[in-house]
């Protein structure tokens, strides 16, 4: 195998040569058999506050290192796809696609972040496009003027999607099944794009590794903030300097740290469309939030769950709830009510309101080693070997030989998933049993519950 071929392909986006070239750049090969295109323009943004627009003209990329280009995606695909595809006389691949979108509570995270790279997908014949989106106020920001339900950092995503059906068969993917997976805020998107007025058949299933939304509306924050309210909000941000408009988003979001400043809202399920869902959640999703840490190591999770039980969206008596949450861990109730306030009260709405068929899975761990909030990314992405100090950090020391072949069977069973095929287990809604799968974190461990989030459902209805 020629380590550095030089091919060219040309489609109506862009025209790129180099080391591996593709519609939209040069790319490079990873380990002789992947070869991977980062930071690929898919739009063209007028400002920060506008709504984007397609890329009209062919553009000459550089591909071969990630850029600091935040609206921008990744591809990874097999080094034999893209070449399968540049020959003219031979039929492409079509290889099923696996869109990602990233995680960071709306308002961090990148598209070539270290703990989701696609090569170990396109190592197994998938190809993998990972898509950075507009974040804070640029992407999630809700003006007077605009549509209730769109966002412009949703509709980048729509654009992302339209431009993975225009172009990923030059990558040897297969346009007509692609499925969209997205963890935390991006699995929150994921989601919130199966709108029946979002959805535009550009994705045929979904994985959402544990979603989330914020708890109120921009809308509603914004008119009680003094530095935000009123009709003129989009002037307000328009008018700062990017260094300025930071500064205020930081003041904001103080206000709002157990919960996502913006995104999306509010979630309502009887709007989504029938496509098959793969939902999944960490049963201990935000023990290490530093107020809720902070409270349960000094003994007074129940009673900081007790004050801001309401606040965090419950609207039950909360002696029931922190009942429960003592039954299931009685030394951590505030990490378990952020968690569940933030994240476990979507995946119970999502379940239970999702019109196509849906499947659930929890992790769990124990309580030398909790099921954290992204513990599941090395997992699903196979990446265990890298960085280290943070996957000893999240899974436990000695993770990456430990838990290999737990990644191996948690990586198949989302590849097997994207391309068609259906899990192993039942549907959630089974005979009203709420079914869903677990899988222990520290050793690979699968078993079976009904309704693991009823306490949830009862509190945050």
């Amino acid at each position: 195998m020629v380590s550095s071929p030089t091919l060219q392909i040309q489609t109506p986006d862009a025209v790129a040569t180099g080391v591996i070239t593709s519609p939209s750049g040069t790319g490079r090969q990873r380990g002789g058999d992947t070869v991977t295109f980062y930071s690929l323009p898919y739009s063209h943004i007028p400002s920060p506050f506008a709504a984007a627009e397609p890329l009209r003209e062919r553009v000459t990329v550089d591909a071969t290192v990630p850029k600091a280009r935040q609206v921008g995606l990744t591809v990874s695909a097999p080094v034999s796809a893209v070449r399968a595809a540049a020959d003219g006389g031979a039929l492409p691949p079509d290889l099923p696609v696996i869109a990602f979108l990233h995680g960071g509570r709306y308002e961090s995270g990148h598209h070539d972040g270290s703990w989701y790279g696609g090569q170990a997908f396109a190592r197994d014949e998938v190809v993998f496009v990972s898509i950075g989106y507009r974040m804070a106020f640029e992407g999630f920001a809700h003006f007077d003027d605009e549509d209730p339900a769109h966002y412009r950092g949703t509709d980048d995503a729509v654009m992302a999607l339209e431009w993975i059906q225009r172009n990923i068969e030059s990558f040897g993917g297969d346009p007509t099944n692609v499925t969209l997976m997205g963890q935390s805020a991006g699995g929150g998107m994921a989601v919130w794009l199966a709108r029946r007025d979002h959805y535009r058949g550009a994705f045929r299933r979904i994985v959402a590794l544990s979603p989330g939304y914020p708890r109120q509306s921009f809308d509603r924050r914004r008119r009680a903030l003094p530095f935000l309210g009123g009709s003129s909000t989009r002037e307000k941000l328009t008018s700062l300097s990017p260094k300025r408009r930071d500064a205020l988003y930081r003041r904001y979001r103080a206000r709002y740290i157990t919960d996502s400043a913006v995104g999306p809202n509010p979630f309502d399920g009887s709007q989504l469309v029938d496509v098959p869902i793969l939902l999944t959640h960490t049963a201990d999703e935000f023990y290490l939030e530093p107020i809720g840490a902070w409270c349960d190591a000094r003994g007074v999770g129940a009673r900081f769950a007790r004050m801001f039980a309401r606040n965090l969206g419950a609207t039950i008596d909360p002696g029931a709830y922190i009942d429960a949450c003592r039954t299931i861990d009685p030394d951590r109730v505030a990490g378990r009510m952020i968690g569940d306030s933030t994240i476990r009260r979507w995946v119970s709405s999502i379940a239970e309101t999702a019109p196509g068929p849906l499947w659930m899975l929890q992790f769990t761990g124990d309580g030398n080693q909790p099921a954290l909030h992204c513990a599941e990314l090395p997992l699903v992405f196979d990446c265990l070997g890298t960085l280290p100090a943070r996957i000893d950090a999240l899974l436990g020391a000695g993770a990456a030989e430990r838990l290999q072949p737990v990644a191996d069977r948690v990586h198949c069973m989302v590849q097997a998933f994207a391309r068609g095929e259906r899990p192993e287990w039942r549907e959630f809604d089974t005979d009203g049993e709420r079914y869903s799968r677990t899988l222990d974190i520290t050793t690979g461990a699968i078993d079976s519950t009904r309704d693991p989030l009823g306490y949830v459902r009862r509190a945050f209805p």
